[in-house]
């Protein structure tokens, strides 16, 4: 299952903006409502000022991490169509909204990647032994072990204005790229211009594993266009 994620200026957009965006981009390429909305309608806005579409449509427009880095964050869950026709989607909703950045993610890799919580690895049914713990740095009794997911190359980092995560294929601002000498050398990588944007891709479309040559590239991608 893919996982689709902009980064949106901050109070960019209207709520009612992006979801008739959503409307035309997916009327475009053949898409009807009913295929990614379970409902019609603007389902809530919750107090903390989250919007949440339909069941696979999210917006976060506020409140927490997101109002703090100053940043709007758009999801889609998944979307019945293929990969490609993703793709297509994300272009062209480039088009239509203030985006920042743009990835397209599998969905089960990237949970797990920013999972820190043992408990939903328990609940899952999945070995967390081996992994390595920290501690959440909260006083007692809070305190608890988690893991320690800093050196994932899945990670996902909140910084001001923008989320330090990387993708195959991805989209981003050229002023985020901090070497794109070093971006362009990457091996298997392709750097292409959509709109304003940088189109990234690898052969790897999208990354499903944190080893070998996966690892090695997004490691690559992340330490070129975050410098981290």
């Amino acid at each position: 299952m893919y996982q689709l994620e902009f980064v949106l200026e901050y109070q960019g957009a209207e709520p009612t903006d992006i979801l008739y965006s959503l409307d035309k981009c997916c009327s475009i390429i053949g898409i009807e409502a009913t295929d990614y909305s379970q409902a019609h309608e603007v389902i809530s806005i919750e107090a903390g000022g989250n919007l949440q579409l339909s069941g696979n449509i999210f917006v976060e427009i506020g409140g927490g991490e997101i109002a703090k880095n100053k940043l709007n964050v758009l999801y889609i869950k998944s979307l019945p169509i293929q990969f490609e026709r993703l793709e297509t989607l994300v272009i062209s909703l480039i088009q239509e909204l203030p985006v920042i950045q743009a990835f397209i993610h599998n969905h089960e890799y990237c949970y797990w990647q920013n999972a820190e919580d043992i408990l939903e690895y328990e609940s899952a049914d999945k070995d967390h032994s081996k992994l390595p713990k920290i501690s959440n740095g909260l006083p007692f009794p809070l305190e608890q072990e988690i893991i320690n997911i800093s050196n994932n190359p899945g990670r996902r980092i909140f910084r001001h204005g923008f989320k330090e995560v990387v993708s195959s294929p991805m989209w981003l601002k050229p002023e985020l790229v901090c070497n794109i000498e070093q971006l362009q050398n990457i091996t298997g990588c392709t750097i292409t211009k959509v709109g304003s944007l940088y189109q990234i891709c690898s052969k790897h479309r999208p990354f499903t594993t944190s080893t070998g040559e996966q690892k090695y590239i997004q490691d690559e991608l992340r330490n070129a266009i975050y410098e981290t």
